[in-house]
């Protein structure tokens, strides 16, 4: 994604694409970030998927994202 900063076009993650960063690294600190965005209500779950899909990361860990989006909401 592209923003303006200062009059200057830069490049962005999305919060999709950060949170797959978050769980392909698999740390502890890094799946309490992904749950912050699933708490906060940043992610679109669709969009999200289909970045998980497309990078091979539908599965880690044994939790797929589906399982952890139907969880969360349970908190």
């Amino acid at each position: 994604m592209e923003k303006d900063v200062a009059g200057t076009s830069v490049r962005v993650f999305t919060a999709e694409h950060l949170a797959a960063v978050a769980l392909q690294t698999g740390r502890a600190k890094d799946k309490a970030r992904l749950l912050q965005f699933i708490e906060a209500g940043v992610l679109d779950s669709d969009r999200f998927q289909a970045i998980l899909t497309r990078h091979g990361l539908t599965r880690r860990g044994g939790v797929s994202s589906n399982n952890f989006f139907a969880t969360s909401h349970d908190l």
